[in-house]
């Protein structure tokens, strides 16, 4: 397995968790998998980035409540950030180009 920040990964082990989302591959770790919508599960960055700007206030209160997929509290925006800062790649973002923008690339 190939890492590549942020908990992505080049698709070349069976161990690995495929986002509903945005489709890319990660360390199959339920503490970068959120189950929000249904039985739809995405990564952290899929659920986090489609909660930006003005959705993110309106959605906050559910934002900061949400927990993993390993049952343990996010702990909203800063937990996220807490979390895959110090890891993202930015030139691997695929948030980054976006109007909205991309929460772990604009902390930096």
């Amino acid at each position: 397995m190939t890492k590549r920040g942020d908990g992505l990964v080049e698709p070349d082990s069976d161990d690995l968790f495929s986002c509903e989302s945005c489709g890319r591959f990660f360390e199959d770790d339920p503490t970068l998998q959120v189950g929000w919508s249904g039985s739809s599960v995405t990564c952290l960055h899929c659920f986090f980035n489609g909660h930006y700007g003005e959705l993110y206030e309106d959605f906050k209160e559910f934002v900061e409540a949400q927990e993993d997929m390993a049952g343990a509290p996010i702990g909203g925006l800063a937990g996220y950030r807490t979390r895959l800062l110090a890891s993202h790649d930015r030139s691997a973002c695929p948030w980054r180009e976006m109007a909205e923008g991309c929460h772990l690339c604009d902390a930096e």
